[in-house]
Order: structure tokens, then C-alpha cells, then sequence
């Protein structure tokens, strides 16, 4: 199903560069309109195919282009319900991280009760743990709270062993380096500067 959706997006890419000679993300009143189609599509598929991650997935992005963010989250939320049972342990913690983004903007404790969910599951997306990580630096931030701090620092050095990027090594060594580990921030930004 990933290709099928892939390839129908691709289509509408084709078809607006071809029309407006632009990037399909150069103006967002003509990108709704090929959005709107998009959603219509996954809208079909969704009846046919009710119980599908990318499907469902898919169409809460497309609802976030669309500026229905509370679509998203209802439409997430219900697919969790509905098929909780059905859904690997991967599939959950890829519809919890994209909860927990979904809830970001609102500042919201769900932020962090779906990445914590996410993680449980042994999420194989480095987007929960630089998530977490976040969430627990931006908390150290606010209150001054070294075991925030150490958290994100776990939750940093749990997803470099996911993925060993620049991203994930520079939290890591910002974390160290405001635990005071200063030779070992050092260690890792001058690696990451080679």
C-alpha cells in the first residue's frame, strides 16, 4: 500500500509542477486543492482498506497539511481503538509518535505519555527518541531539573543506537556538556565537526 500512496502523490506532484512550473510547496492555496484530492483518495482507501497504518497514517499527515490538526488526532486516536489488537507493536509506536507530534503544538502532557508508550514498544523510529529527548531537555530548560536533564540524555544515547546521526550525537554532547562532562561533549562535537 506504501507504493500505491507514494506513487498517487507523485502523480499530483507531476501534475501541479507541470501546471504551475513550481515546486507544489511554493503556494500553500493551490497545494490545499491537490491535498484535498489526496485526502479524498485516502478517504476511499480508508473505507476499503479500514484497518491499514499507511492508509491511516498517510491521511492525518494530509490533515495536518490541510490545517485540521484535530482531525488528525481523532483519526489516530479512533484507528488506535479500533484495531489495537491487530496492529504490531511497530505500528502502534509509529501512530504514538505521530500522536505525540500531532500534540506538541498544544503543550500537552499526551506529548509525553505517547512517546513514553512509543519507547516502551522498542520503537524502531529515531523521530520517538529525539522526541523524548526533546520533551525532557525543553523540561530541563524550564525548571532547571537535572533529572530531566539525565533523561534526555538516556533517551539521546538510546537513539544513537538506533541511528548514529549527526542529530542524536549533537542532544547527546549538548546533554553532557550541561551535566558538566565537558571532555566528553568535546569528544563527540569534535567528531561531529570532522
Amino acid at each position: 500500500m506504501k507504493l500505491a500512496l507514494k506513487e498517487y502523490w507523485e502523480n499530483l506532484k507531476v501534475e501541479y509542477e507541470a501546471t504551475y512550473n513550481a515546486s507544489i510547496f511554493s503556494d500553500y492555496d493551490v497545494l490545499k486543492q491537490y491535498a484535498e484530492r489526496f485526502r479524498m483518495y485516502l478517504i476511499t482507501l480508508m473505507c476499503e482498506y479500514s484497518n491499514d497504518v499507511d492508509v491511516a497514517c498517510t491521511l492525518a499527515t494530509v490533515e495536518q497539511v490541510l490545517r485540521d490538526e484535530k482531525n488528525s488526532i481523532e483519526l489516530l486516536e479512533g484507528f488506535l481503538e479500533a484495531y489495537t489488537n491487530e496492529l504490531s507493536d511497530t505500528d502502534k509506536a509509529r501512530i504514538y509518535t505521530n500522536l505525540a507530534f500531532y500534540y506538541n503544538d498544544e503543550g500537552s502532557i499526551k506529548e509525553y505519555d505517547y512517546l513514553s508508550a512509543a519507547v516502551k514498544l522498542d520503537s524502531p523510529y529515531i523521530e520517538t527518541y529525539r522526541g523524548l529527548a526533546l520533551y525532557h531537555f525543553t523540561s530541563y530548560a524550564e525548571k532547571g531539573s537535572v533529572e530531566e536533564l539525565e533523561r534526555s540524555l538516556l533517551t539521546y544515547e538510546k537513539g544513537r543506537s538506533i541511528s548514529d546521526n549527526y542529530e542524536m550525537n549533537f542532544g547527546y554532547a549538548v546533554c553532557l556538556f550541561e551535566l558538566k562532562e565537558y571532555e566528553k561533549a568535546k569528544t563527540i562535537f569534535v567528531q561531529l565537526l570532522e
